[in-house]
């Protein structure tokens, strides 16, 4: 009877052992969920000569939109929301790099319906006083900017 629960007992030990191990096994780093540099995140706004461009950068999306902002809400021509992807999917996915360039832009890969070739950004931090911008023209949309440019006392985030 000793032998018989010794065994049970060894037999037990060892398959915990082995789902045990299992379980504690390394996450891959190509197994694990990418985001998006937090340098990058925010809302940002560049004013064209012809339309003002809204960026929105959040851990796992892009929302870019090309339009006005009227009576409280962002006035949309066209609005995407994009998900942070493997590979690009048009109209639903983009890729970011997986790190800056030796210059410390990060390029951002997206596909649009109306475009045949796949469109880049490239985006990069930069200091302009105290504020940080990204290159393009990008100024963080902050209640300053929204009062100077709209005349808005108060601004908040819609996504």
């Amino acid at each position: 009877m000793k032998k018989l629960s010794l065994v049970k007992g060894l037999a037990l030990l060892g398959v915990m052992t082995v789902t045990g191990s299992l379980g504690l096994a390394p996450v891959t780093a190509s197994a694990q969920a990418r985001t998006t540099p937090k340098a990058l995140r925010g809302e940002w706004f560049q004013t064209a000569p012809e339309v003002p461009y809204y960026l929105k950068i959040t851990k796992k999306t892009l929302r870019s939109t090309v339009g006005f902002y009227d009576k409280g809400r962002w006035g949309y021509k066209q609005d995407k929301v994009l998900h942070l992807g493997k590979k690009v999917k048009v109209n639903q996915t983009f890729t970011i790099s997986k790190k800056p360039n030796k210059a410390g832009y990060w390029t951002i890969h997206l596909k649009q319906k109306s475009s045949w070739s796949t469109d880049r950004m490239k985006l990069k931090p930069i200091k302009k006083g105290h504020q940080v911008w990204l290159s393009g023209g990008y100024q963080p949309v902050t209640k300053s900017f929204m009062k100077k440019a709209f005349g808005i006392k108060s601004y908040q985030s819609q996504m």
